[in-house]
């Protein structure tokens, strides 16, 4: 995937191996490369309406509802989610293999990204 958006001029030349990096590849499309360990903390999606396919390796995703927790392992089998305006969730790779996920967003993502939920390997 990587090569792929390199040759498109999607992928400017930077490390993708030591924490999450994404990609904006349309206007409510973003390409997601998530290390071991990595991952984004609590967090939803404001108004807008998620849809993610995790199309190589795995995510770790717990989606609280109303006070409750549930755990699950997303792969490439499990096709595409959906999460509706205000669902809050947080993924982390726990694999041992870079995971990528495609994400797309209805209306256009307008949240500001915050680098305080980034979630990374201890060091």
């Amino acid at each position: 995937m990587a090569n792929l958006l390199r040759e498109e001029g999607l992928l400017l030349e930077r490390d993708i191996t030591s924490r999450r990096s994404w990609f904006k590849i349309a206007p409510s499309t973003w390409v997601l490369f998530w290390p071991p360990s990595c991952g984004l903390d609590w967090h939803d999606h404001g108004e807008s309406w998620a849809r993610f396919w995790v199309v190589s390796g795995e995510l770790h995703e717990t989606i609280r509802d109303q006070g409750h927790e549930f755990p699950w392992l997303l792969r490439a089998e499990h096709g595409v989610q959906l999460r509706e305006p205000g669902s809050v969730h947080r993924l982390v790779n726990i694999g041992t293999t870079m995971a990528v996920s495609v994400h797309t967003y209805d209306p256009e993502l307008v949240v500001a990204y915050d680098e305080a939920l980034e979630i990374r390997p201890e060091r």
